[in-house]
């Protein structure tokens, strides 16, 4: 007798009629199990894929480097933050005129002039 080549060989000799005459009503298939298999598996992907990049994110120097900016100094930080915003969306002499409104304000109307120039541009995107 031959050495079987798999675990699940059949022995030689066997009636594999049994096995031959066995058909798959294509009507008792259940498409959506398969579907929703993939689906869960794709969804626990795509979490995997999100929770790496917030990792890797939360790791980085620079995000790492903003955190102790905006502990340090909430203020200086969010003007950085409105200051680059406008730097993108104005032009060379409205940026400057902005620039230099905001070194007149105080720290409560930066403040407020932030805030408002936040809830403008974020209207827009």
């Amino acid at each position: 007798m031959r050495k079987r080549l798999y675990s699940n060989e059949s022995p030689p000799g066997r009636n594999n009629s049994i096995v031959n005459n066995y058909k798959v009503n294509n009507s008792e298939v259940n498409n959506d199990t398969v579907n929703n298999s993939i689906a869960v598996n794709n969804s626990i992907n795509n979490y995997n894929v999100i929770a790496i990049k917030r990792m890797l994110t939360k790791m980085s120097p620079q995000y790492k480097a903003a955190g102790k900016a905006a502990r340090a100094d909430p203020l200086a930080f969010r003007m950085q933050k409105v200051t680059r915003l406008l730097r993108k969306r104005l032009d060379h002499q409205d940026f400057l005129q902005a620039a230099k409104h905001m070194d007149q304000l105080s720290p409560m109307e930066q403040a407020q002039f932030c805030q408002q120039i936040e809830e403008y541009y974020e209207q827009q995107i």
